[in-house]
């Protein structure tokens, strides 16, 4: 099925979020990234672009799979506990 008609489809109610998944992850992501971007005027374009399979990921604990974003990682050498490194988000708390 053509992911304009699975959007048509989705926004009449003939076709619920559950149902999406059906179709393939990665048609199903871009269906709901259409429909969100359109509904709130938004571009999602940043979270299309990532690493993760779109297919993969149906397979795993993930619904409604739209995306993903990237999360800031820092590293830190602890040289108290034996050269042991810790990985932290990074945030803006001081």
């Amino acid at each position: 099925m053509q992911k304009e008609k699975l959007l048509e489809d989705f926004k009449a109610g003939r076709l619920k979020l559950k149902d999406l998944s059906n179709f393939g992850g990665i048609d199903a992501a871009e269906v709901l990234r259409s429909y969100l971007s359109e509904k709130y005027s938004a571009s999602l374009s940043t979270i299309a672009n990532n690493s993760i399979d779109a297919n993969d990921a149906l397979g795993k604990n993930i619904e409604n799979f739209i995306g993903a974003a990237q999360v800031p990682r820092a590293l830190q050498a602890n040289s108290k506990s034996r050269g042991n490194m810790r990985l932290y988000m990074a945030s803006s708390f001081r």
